[in-house]
């Protein structure tokens, strides 16, 4: 398949069928949570097209679950699709039974296969959203599916990206664009979610908040003069973040501790999910616009950039399957002295962990290699043991210090290094 012809699909394929693969066959009940429009439901289809789909945001169709859970599920036995199944949570007791019954049925008798059964779909993490919906933790495997990597589209150009982000639709539809993509996306978002499901009546002050938001990408947050700022009730932002993170809009990245010289923030920094949808709310619409230094949202490409590379870190360990939190930022100042320079400060931008090493990673939305930029992950090799990477947009390049990555190699943080 070429790239015009992957760009006019109306299925792409995802990193994450791998890890569906793997799991098909020993789970019974699979539940994909992920935001709305990142290919869900395309994928399910695609991957399991033999079982039956039903659409829970459907009055009809939420009707007939509400009036006998119990049959409809026993009716639907053999395996069936439920999309946006928390919109009924009422289902989920028939199912959490129905699991319990196949893994018996098979740990003791034989029976039949753990073969995956049903299928469960919602844009909303009921992991984070408590309720009866969590009875299914421990009964179903989990995926959540994020928008596209740049490694799962045909497009090359780094702007573009950060401009266009990952949402299937602005790739499978022809004459679909970030103008007209986004505010239909967030118009549909907060009526759907934030007020059909969080009984949120702000809507103006709701969406303007998700801006302030997009302004502060890979920024350490401050609960307290964000409040401030919106005129609102720190606990009313606190609940609005929760409810952003809940639907798969932004993630946080926190601080990581070990001890090492007692990093003195407690903050965690905010990310969106895709930049598209973040420069949305900046107003940044040209991809030639964020390498002129004489636009307007030239300054913005750093942080557009930061949140894109940390975003595609985060997505691609979900496509993994691997939900714990495992992706930090550390940030470190020395005593204050007289003598300090600006080099005092120590940050970087992200830590992974594998067996070996912490993977120290900066970001840098250049061409150019600069060996300085390793200043922060060699003092944090003083430490503890630290592989240093760069991640920005010049050339792959192995160097004393450690490695630069050009933002297509990304995969490459994902490979066990060797012992230090």
């Amino acid at each position: 398949m070429t790239n015009q012809d992957n760009h006019l699909s109306d299925y792409i394929t995802r990193e994450c069928e791998a890890w569906l693969e793997t799991i098909k066959p020993i789970c019974p009940i699979l539940s994909i949570m992920g935001p709305r429009q990142s290919g869900k439901t395309r994928l399910i289809k695609h991957f399991f097209p033999h079982l039956p789909y039903y659409d829970f945001e459907k009055t009809s169709t939420r009707k007939l679950v509400k009036k006998d859970p119990e049959a409809f599920v026993r009716q639907n036995i053999t395996g069936a699709i439920f999309d946006e199944f928390q919109i009924v949570p009422e289902i989920t007791e028939q199912l959490k039974v129905i699991a319990d019954e196949i893994i018996y049925d098979v740990a003791e008798y034989g029976k039949g296969s753990r073969d995956t059964r049903f299928i469960l779909t919602g844009s909303h993490n009921y992991l984070m959203a408590g309720g009866q919906v969590e009875s299914m933790v421990g009964r179903a495997s989990i995926l959540e599916l994020p928008p596209l990597t740049a490694s799962e589209l045909p497009e090359t150009d780094i702007y573009t990206l950060m401009i266009k982000g990952g949402y299937p639709s602005l790739y499978t539809q022809v004459h679909e664009t970030p103008s007209t993509f986004f505010p239909r996306y967030v118009n549909t978002y907060i009526d759907r979610e934030v007020r059909a499901v969080h009984k949120i009546k702000q809507f103006s002050a709701f969406k303007n908040f998700m801006s302030i938001c997009a302004g502060r990408i890979g920024q350490m947050i401050n609960y307290q003069s964000l409040a401030q700022e919106i005129g609102l009730s720190q606990s009313t932002i606190m609940g609005w973040l929760s409810i952003l993170e809940a639907s798969y809009i932004i993630f946080f990245s926190p601080p990581y501790y070990n001890n090492f010289e007692k990093s003195l923030t407690s903050k965690h920094k905010l990310y969106f999910y895709d930049t598209g949808l973040a420069a949305s709310f900046l107003k940044a619409k040209s991809p030639e616009a964020l390498s002129d230094p004489e636009s307007k949202i030239y300054h913005l490409r750093g942080k557009l950039f930061e949140n894109f590379v940390v975003s595609e870190v985060k997505k691609k360990m979900l496509n993994k399957g691997l939900i714990m939190d495992s992706t930090y930022f550390w940030h470190m100042e020395t005593l204050k002295k007289k003598q300090e320079t600006p080099e005092d400060l120590y940050e970087i931008d992200l830590l992974l962990e594998d067996e070996y090493a912490l993977k120290a990673i900066e970001i840098k939305a250049s061409d150019t290699f600069n060996p300085h930029w390793f200043h922060a992950g060699k003092k944090l090799g003083k430490l503890t043991k630290v592989q240093n990477f760069i991640v920005y947009t010049g050339p792959t390049t192995q160097t004393s210090d450690g490695i630069a990555l050009n933002f297509k190699d990304i995969e490459r943080l994902f490979v066990d290094g060797p012992k230090i």
